[in-house]
């Protein structure tokens, strides 16, 4: 995976101009948008425009539009006009797009694609079919086609890099010692869900 990451960085001008996006999709938590700011810092290098942008501040910038009045058109030639763009999990983290929302990213997907400009998402998905099910069949086929799609399977870095809560009490931190250590752990405090208990 990372050899295949590599190898689309070491090649970032070519795939770009031929409209090659990547797809990094998987469980939350296990570093898709770290691989995906570390090629958009190499495309920066090569002097390629990049735009990143959340799906939550993406339907955010959607609906100041409506408030605003101003044509969708508008907004949408705004994220068709970098050379890449990077959608960051454009799926709500609970429920579902509303219809308003699957249209507008898909108009984006869309003419991003008939134009043959790059475009890079994760998603916090289980495999394509969720995808498909979740973004719509159109918008996934059209982000995959000529896309480099890798699986992140690991387990998630923060639920593994848990670290216990400091509780403040007048003595100070609870679960410190008075020269600001970590107090140690005893048995009792440990759980099976401790990274120490492993």
């Amino acid at each position: 995976m990372i050899d295949a990451l590599c190898e689309f960085g070491r090649r970032i001008e070519d795939n770009t101009h031929l409209g090659r996006g990547i797809i990094l999709f998987g469980p939350p938590g296990t570093g898709k948008d770290h691989l995906i700011v570390e090629l958009m810092l190499a495309a920066i290098k090569r002097g390629l425009r990049v735009e990143y942008v959340t799906g939550m501040d993406l339907y955010g910038a959607l609906r100041d539009a409506i408030n605003e009045k101003r044509p969708e058109h508008q907004l949408v030639r705004e994220y068709v006009t970098p050379e890449i763009l990077v959608l960051s999990d454009p799926l709500p983290p609970w429920g579902q797009l509303t219809d308003f929302q699957s249209a507008f990213l898909f108009r984006v997907v869309d003419r991003r694609y008939r134009d043959c400009r790059a475009t890079w998402a994760t998603l916090n998905v289980a495999n394509r079919d969720e995808a498909a099910e979740r973004l719509g069949a159109q918008t996934v086929d059209r982000l995959r086609d000529g896309a480099l799609a890798i699986w992140c399977s690991w387990p998630s870095y923060r639920s593994a890099c848990r670290v216990p809560a400091v509780v403040e009490s007048r003595d100070g931190p609870a679960g410190r010692n008075g020269d600001g250590r970590a107090a140690p752990e005893t048995d009792a405090d440990a759980t099976p869900s401790d990274p120490q208990t492993r």
